[in-house]
């Protein structure tokens, strides 16, 4: 827990370097709790540190790092689970239609 409250903390100030080890590693574990509060129902605590992840991955990692899609797709996933269909199918179309264009079609996480 002690690092995951680090991790959240180097997320969120930003006081990570851009594509480190340790900052992908951050990213990650913001994800992982991200998609803990979405299964806990915790939507705006989830909603605040998704947007607030996904804000910094793009800005630090790229639109198009793996870390940052697995963060668009957590964004739409806690929509979803609000009934927010509007809000999370065109973050869906993004993140599928991005990893097909970088992985390509026939990779296993586009089909």
């Amino acid at each position: 827990m002690a690092f995951l409250g680090l991790a959240l903390f180097l997320v969120i100030t930003g006081t990570v370097c851009a594509q480190s080890p340790e900052a992908v590693k951050a990213f990650r574990a913001a994800n992982a709790e991200v998609v803990r509060l979405d299964r806990q129902g915790k939507y705006t605590e989830g909603l605040k540190l998704a947007l607030e992840t996904l804000e910094r991955a793009e800005k630090e990692l790229g639109p198009e790092h793996h870390v940052t899609l697995a963060s668009v797709n957590n964004l739409a996933c806690l929509y979803e689970s609000q009934g927010r269909y509007g809000d999370a199918e065109p973050l869906y179309k993004r993140a599928l239609e991005v990893n097909e264009r970088v992985l390509g079609p026939e990779h296993p996480d586009t089909l």
